[in-house]
């Protein structure tokens, strides 16, 4: 799987950033409940419909949020 910026689990946070842009950085929460206990890799970096899960500066995780998703 890749998106249509072939951007696939594995690519670079530089890859990342020269297909998507600058984004918005952020955190996923681990939670227990409703409790937050943790956090899930280093960062998150959110585009419009798109976030893409960070650790040791590569994506482990892609997510399609809001109406992007088919």
């Amino acid at each position: 799987y890749a998106t249509d910026r072939q951007i696939r689990i594995g690519s670079s946070v530089k890859d990342v950033r020269a297909a998507y842009g600058t984004g918005t950085e952020g955190k996923m929460n681990l939670l227990k409940g409703d409790l937050p206990i943790g956090t899930v890799g280093e960062l998150t970096l959110e585009y419009s419909g798109i976030v893409f899960l960070i650790n040791l500066d590569r994506v482990v995780a892609i997510r399609l949020i809001g109406a992007s998703v088919r």
